[in-house]
């Protein structure tokens, strides 16, 4: 019996974390990141993505408050499921900080210059799977499984069909944003706020 209400509270803390991230906004931060960076480059206004991307954060965590918040209340998870968070920011970090030691060592190296060249979009596609993969399986958020698949496919067609990469990152970043969008309106449809659950 104590076995069996240890594995019952390990669900219900896991129901509930999921359902905290399942209303969307992640998906469409990162889609429209993803588009956003690629309008940039269009219109040669690299610093003002980079600077607008960086505080993304930040209104991820608003709208949390705003939206998920009033209607899941403050949720506090387990001990492990917040030091699998962290480990997923301290991976994360550790990518980023790997792609810009690797980014210097192919601009002052010809040959790993010439190697990236040949290979970037490749080397693009399987680091962008790879990050969502990792991060699938670290947050246990499963969809994250899909856009890695879908990272990968964007990444392979830009050869295959010879697709520019501005216009592959477009279409990807628009399938997760479209996917945030539907989540969003599933996760309000299904948990109102406590003002608007009364009235009703």
């Amino acid at each position: 019996m104590e076995m069996s209400g240890k594995i019952d509270l390990k669900k219900i803390e896991r129901r509930a974390y999921l359902s905290y991230h399942n209303d969307g906004i992640i998906d469409i931060y990162l889609g429209f990141s993803a588009i956003f960076y690629c309008v940039c480059i269009l219109a040669d206004m690299i610093a003002i993505a980079g600077g607008i991307i960086a505080i993304i954060p930040l209104f991820y965590i608003s709208s949390k408050k705003a939206i998920t918040v009033p209607r899941l209340g403050y949720v506090k998870f387990a001990p492990e499921r917040v030091k699998k968070t962290k480990n997923i920011m301290t991976y994360l970090l550790i990518a980023g900080v790997l792609s810009t030691f690797l980014g210097v060592i192919a601009f002052m190296n010809p040959n790993a210059r010439k190697f990236f060249i040949e290979n970037g979009i490749l080397i693009l596609g399987v680091s962008g799977t790879s990050i969502f993969s990792l991060v699938a399986y670290l947050s246990d958020i499963k969809r994250f499984y899909m856009y890695g698949a879908l990272t990968l496919i964007a990444f392979l067609s830009i050869n295959i069909f010879q697709i520019a990469l501005f216009q592959s990152l477009i279409i990807l970043g628009s399938l997760i944003l479209f996917s945030g969008i539907i989540l969003l309106y599933r996760f309000l449809q299904k948990y109102p706020k406590a003002d608007q659950g009364e009235r009703q």
